[in-house]
């Protein structure tokens, strides 16, 4: 299993931090005994901050390297949000659920996502984006 903790700004958490557990195959790759690793499998994550709360559970595949105790990448995911202060176009203590993709780059990670209001009759959609930074716990 690996770990990631996270520090976010984005829609509908605001400013928030997290964890991302990464469970699957693990494999060195590159130069022995120097931790490259390739890291594969089913993703869970999780983002609060003061303005809601963000989860994520999907499929990643990761190359892991020692240098920065970061990692490069993609993940697709089913998303659900809940906003509860913030509005940023997303009304208030309403669940949200629909698909999205988180893209990392070393320290960096940006996630974009495509959801559905799941709460009420009016069942509109809306578009939330992150940005933050992410590092690898050993």
């Amino acid at each position: 299993m690996t770990r990631l903790w996270d520090i976010n700004i984005g829609n509908p958490q605001a400013a928030g931090t997290g964890v991302t557990l990464v469970i699957g195959q693990k494999w060195a790759v590159g130069q022995p005994l120097r931790g490259n690793e390739i890291v594969r499998g089913a993703l869970i994550a999780s983002s609060v901050g003061v303005g809601g709360l963000t989860a994520r559970l999907g499929w990643t595949r990761l190359h892991q390297y020692d240098v920065y105790a970061a990692a490069d990448g993609w993940s697709f995911e089913a998303v659900y949000a809940r906003p509860w202060v913030l509005q940023w176009g997303m009304r208030r203590d309403t669940n949200y659920l629909g698909g999205g993709v988180t893209f990392r780059d070393g320290l960096m990670q940006f996630s974009g996502a495509l959801l559905t209001d799941v709460s009420t009759a009016a069942r509109g959609t809306v578009i939330v984006v992150s940005a933050g930074m992410s590092l690898i716990e050993f």
